[in-house]
């Protein structure tokens, strides 16, 4: 079977574009507060951490730097740190303040904003695609000569990546989506535990006899 071709990543994706960047000067004095996912909001699990947004007051228009379901953000240092966009559930909304829940959400500092097509790549698969060894190992060549590992939005743009078929594409997204729900189930497995665990200690300081399914010993 013959290998995918490599393409450069601006060709495979619908757009790409730097966030709204976080200075003084543009994200402060404006009248209409916005949410922002800034570079910390970004965990090492490739989810966003909703309890990192911070509200901003934009100079500028942040129309431009909105995110919308499915946009991959990227975080322009390595290695790379990034995480598919996906709206928040009504219990991560109530992380924010309740006169917050309704604001926009935008992407804020040094990231990028991939924003996929119906004909290009899908984001789950080049999430996956960008954390490979290979992919960034071509990245950092790219990326040759800047300082502090950061990835200008240049290098990124000509980044070669291989983008099979569409169906290719949703087979290695399903087979990452029962991945992570396994991921997911070992966490609560482990908090489970924890919370026994601890509760048994307890007990056992206390001088109570009873498990902590409430049941005696």
């Amino acid at each position: 079977m013959a290998s995918t071709r490599k393409i450069p990543l601006s060709e495979a994706v619908g757009e790409i574009k730097a966030a709204l960047q976080n200075t003084k000067n543009s994200t402060t004095g404006g009248d209409k507060p916005v949410r922002a996912i800034t570079p910390s909001a970004i965990g090492d699990n490739q989810r966003v951490d909703w309890s990192r947004l911070t509200t901003i007051y934009p100079k500028r228009n942040e129309a431009p730097y909105r995110v919308h379901p499915g946009d991959l953000l990227l975080v322009l240092h390595q290695p790379l740190r990034m995480a598919v966009f996906e709206e928040p559930s009504p219990e991560e909304r109530k992380l924010f303040a309740a006169d917050e829940r309704e604001l926009p959400i935008i992407a804020c500092g040094m990231m990028a904003i991939l924003r996929p097509d119906k004909d290009g790549a899908d984001s789950y698969y080049l999430n996956w695609q960008l954390s490979q060894a290979a992919t960034m190992r071509d990245l950092t060549r790219l990326n040759s000569g800047t300082t502090l590992q950061f990835i200008t939005m240049q290098s990124l743009k000509q980044l070669p990546i291989a983008i099979p078929d569409h169906g290719t594409q949703q087979r290695i997204r399903r087979v990452l989506e029962a991945q992570r729900r396994i991921e997911l189930l070992q966490g609560r497995h482990r908090e489970l535990m924890r919370y026994y665990l601890d509760s048994l200690a307890q007990n056992l300081i206390e001088g109570r006899t009873e498990n902590p399914s409430g049941q005696n010993q």
